[in-house]
């Protein structure tokens, strides 16, 4: 067990349709091909053609992250990141207070 849910993953059987597609499809079309689920793949691009800017944002991205996990929320849900960007954070209590 990978500790991965089921609905994160991608089924075999759409992997193998993807596969035999990038094969037996144009070899001037397909040089490369990248499978995955959204929005891992939309990052990858991404990464691949504006590391800058995916730099950014996912440095952004964790910080979230690290909000999440402290509040033992899921990790790989963007709803979860939109959640905690809107909560105060302890940190920021504490900062409120020092300042008092």
């Amino acid at each position: 067990d990978t500790g991965i849910s089921s609905s994160s993953k991608m089924p075999e059987e759409r992997c193998a349709q993807l596969m035999i597609a990038s094969i037996m499809g144009p070899a001037w079309l397909m040089q490369e091909t990248w499978i995955s689920r959204q929005p891992t793949l939309f990052v990858t691009y991404m990464a691949q053609y504006t590391p800058g800017l995916t730099n950014l944002i996912l440095q952004q991205i964790g910080k979230l992250r690290l909000r999440a996990y402290n509040s033992n929320l899921p990790l790989y849900q963007p709803s979860t990141w939109f959640k905690v960007a809107f909560q105060k954070s302890k940190n920021d209590d504490d900062d409120d207070d020092d300042n008092n």
